[in-house]
């Protein structure tokens, strides 16, 4: 499959995928935005923990990277016929080849001595131009060395601190040369094979001016005596644990997807870990456990892990043939924001009055997606009797508020905020608040004498009790000014001690007891005592008096006084 093809098809299995968890979604009534980690970059990669995988061999890739115990030989040309090419200044020798394995180049061996006491040797791996595969400039690998001492000849290993990798079939050429201007005063000689073509892959390049130039063979040579040793054996199995991937919130998660290449005998497969506390990290399957794994792309992830915020995958490379392994190209894990019952907090209520009041309270999380809200209140703890209608749109952290009416004067009614979600309904603490009262009716009063005036009133809807308080010059400002004359339940008093021929002014106040709550006007009376004579009121209600009643009875006792006395005259002067 060509590369651009397979980033078509990874991009549409991708699109499919998301589509098919938001479609699922909204068939359960929960449509939320879905989000996708994707992994695909050397960088992404190497982000993780790496345990015997490989990402810079081919970047972009995680493979099973190359066991060291498994070099081996790959090219060699064993043979010399004691014949040898002088390495000195800016004559250079150098030997093509053509890697037969494809892994790292970790040593060369090759048959040299040295006459007198050269300067040190150079040791190259290049790259290979033109049509004949003569050594070009780009150096793979190399090392500088003083440790050749044979004089009459033998083999050495040359082994690279920094490896360098190969590919089958490709040419490489292996250079030696003395470094620029350190020189000494011999030579050093490279072994080479004069009779055929022993090594056909390659042939023995010469330069006089430092490898600017360079020609083939020469007076009959055709390979100089040379090793080469590639570790080219994969492990049979390693890891890749990603980097921590934060969602954000508490999360369900959905697919996790790859898209690999995977020979014969290679295989690639995963498991999640999650957490909330990004330190807890334990790796499952789909079987909720770590001997279980997710072996196909696409595969739902375990329900487990829902709820958490940070995620982990970890992908497991093997082969059963180390010299084949699989190449992991990228991982897409799906996921979004689970929704949970929200919380909320009930506050006090405002703007009580005697028939309404507002209610408010505070979402303090929504869960996850805006929850509508609403109030439960009655008279009664825990029996909500009325609610308002649900409305809104709201998220974490904003408040909400509702007016209610109808309500009964002077009455204490309990409530409390609730905010719903897809997921299900939270409910505030119980609070409660007390309606006011109207303030009395019919309030008057009656002056009785210079020293006394009764008052009487009926008590507002609502109220228990009733205050009443009163001061000459003047209505009482408040409920803390003038003189307490009652503060009870009943519904008159008679104000006593009090000064002739003086004028009172009264006010008089409803409450309601529980959690105290007053009326917001009052009634008003005001009244002056008599200076000794006939009880006069003055304000208030006045009663009108019937003077034929009152007279009567003393009309009658002088009619019966005056008769007595008439009917003892007569006797008095008939007798004389």
């Amino acid at each position: 499959m060509q590369p651009r093809i397979k980033r078509l098809y990874k991009e549409l299995l991708r699109l499919v995928l998301v589509a098919a968890l938001v479609f699922s979604t909204i068939g359960t009534g929960v449509a939320l935005a879905d989000s996708t980690w994707t992994q695909t970059s050397q960088a992404d990669f190497e982000s993780g923990t790496l345990f015997q995988v490989d990402t810079a061999g081919s970047p972009g890739d995680v493979k099973l990277a190359i066991d060291p115990s498994s070099e081996q030989l790959d090219q060699d040309n064993p043979y010399h016929t004691n014949d040898w090419h002088d390495i000195k200044d800016k004559k250079w020798q150098a030997q093509s080849f053509v890697a037969g394995l494809t892994g790292n180049l970790t040593k060369v061996a090759l048959y040299l001595k040295k006459t007198g006491n050269p300067g040190p040797l150079t040791i190259e791996i290049r790259d290979t131009v033109g049509a004949n595969y003569e050594p070009g400039d780009t150096i793979y690998a190399s090392m500088t060395t003083s440790n050749v001492t044979s004089c009459c000849g033998q083999e050495y290993q040359f082994t690279f601190s920094s490896p360098t990798a190969v590919t089958s079939g490709t040419h490489y050429a292996i250079v030696l040369h003395e470094p620029e201007g350190v020189g000494g005063k011999g030579k050093y000689y490279w072994a080479e094979f004069r009779w055929w073509d022993h090594y056909p892959s390659g042939n023995v390049w010469q330069s006089s001016d430092s490898g600017a130039s360079w020609s083939v063979g020469g007076g009959g040579v055709h390979d100089f005596y040379f090793r080469t040793y590639v570790v080219a054996g994969h492990y049979s199995s390693g890891t890749l644990t990603s980097s921590t991937h934060d969602t954000g919130y508490s999360a369900d998660f959905g697919t996790v997807s790859w898209t690999a290449t995977t020979p014969a005998g290679t295989s690639v497969k995963f498991q999640i870990a999650t957490n909330s506390d990004n330190s807890t990290w334990n790796f499952k399957g789909p079987g909720g456990t770590s001997g279980t794994y997710y072996t196909s792309s696409g595969a739902g992830i375990g329900t487990g892990h829902d709820g958490d915020r940070y995620i982990k995958y970890k992908a497991f490379l093997g082969t059963t043939d180390n010299s084949t392994t699989p190449a992991l190209h990228d991982v897409s894990i799906t996921f979004c924001q689970q929704v949970g019952v929200p919380t909320v907090t009930t506050d006090n209520a405002t703007l009580v009055e005697e028939t309404t009041a507002t209610l408010h309270g505070t979402l303090d999380d929504d869960g996850g997606e805006g929850c509508e809200y609403r109030f439960q209140y009655g008279t009664a703890s825990g029996a909500y009797t009325d609610n308002t209608t649900w409305t809104g749109s709201k998220t974490t952290g904003q408040s909400f508020s509702a007016n209610i009416s109808g309500l009964a004067r002077g009455t204490k009614y309990y409530f409390r905020a609730q905010a719903k979600n897809s997921t299900g309904t939270g409910s505030g603490s119980e609070l409660d608040f007390l309606t006011k009262p109207d303030p009395p009716v019919t309030f008057s009063a009656t002056a009785v004498g210079s020293t006394q005036i009764d008052l009487s009133w009926t008590k507002g809807e609502g109220a228990d009790r009733t205050m009443v308080r009163r001061k000459t010059g003047g209505y009482p400002a408040d409920r803390n000014d003038g003189t307490l004359v009652y503060f009870n339940t009943g519904t008159s008093v008679s104000d006593t001690g009090l000064s002739p021929n003086t004028t009172y002014y009264y006010k008089a106040w409803s409450e309601v007891t529980g959690s105290q709550q007053w009326s917001d006007s009052f009634a008003a009376v005001v009244t002056t005592t008599g200076s000794g004579g006939p009880p006069t009121a003055v304000g208030g209600v006045i009663y009108p008096i019937n003077k034929a009643s009152v007279l009567a009875p003393w009309l009658g006792l002088l009619s019966v006084l005056f008769l007595a006395i008439t009917g003892v005259a007569f006797r008095l002067r008939k007798s004389a």
